[in-house]
Order: C-alpha cells, then sequence, then structure tokens
C-alpha cells in the first residue's frame, strides 16, 4: 500500500483546527437548539391562552343563548313560574 506523504500523517495544526471546528459546530448547534426550546415555550404559553380565551368565548355563547331564550319566553308571555325557573338555571 502506497501513502501519500502530503496526506498521511496530517499535520497536528490541521487535526487540532478540525477538532476547533466541530467544537464551534456543536456550540452553535447547542445554542440554536435552546433558542428553538425558548420559542416552543412561549408558543405553547401562546396556545394555552388560547385554549382559555375559546372556553371563555363558548361559556359566553352559551349564556347570551340562554338569554335569548328567557327574552322569547317573556315576549310571547309564557307562564311566570316557567319564565323563573329558565331564570335560575341561567345563574
Amino acid at each position: 500500500m502506497v501513502v501519500d506523504k502530503h496526506i498521511w500523517p496530517r499535520p497536528v495544526k490541521t487535526q487540532f483546527g478540525e477538532a476547533n471546528d466541530a467544537v464551534q459546530h456543536g456550540e452553535s448547534l447547542r445554542l440554536e437548539l435552546e433558542q428553538s426550546r425558548g420559542e416552543l415555550e412561549a408558543c405553547q404559553q401562546r396556545l394555552a391562552r388560547i385554549d382559555e380565551l375559546f372556553v371563555v368565548h363558548r361559556k359566553s355563547e352559551a349564556l347570551l343563548h340562554s338569554e335569548k331564550n328567557l327574552t322569547e319566553m317573556i315576549a310571547r308571555g309564557d307562564p311566570l313560574e316557567a319564565i323563573l325557573e329558565g331564570s335560575c338555571k341561567l345563574v
């Protein structure tokens, strides 16, 4: 087997340079991962807030629907007992 003297063995300076580049690349990836984790956490917090707002919105829609039904009962002249019962269920 013939070994090219220009390639092997590589100079120590080249080996350390490559190792240093690999370490710097690894550090760069670590920092990028930390940043991505932070962005993911912020996104999860925003989604949790949206979920909370959605629940509140659904409850307010249900309340509005019940109020509308109660108003219609009053407008139709339904018996007071039914109106009061509907009002109590609303609360």
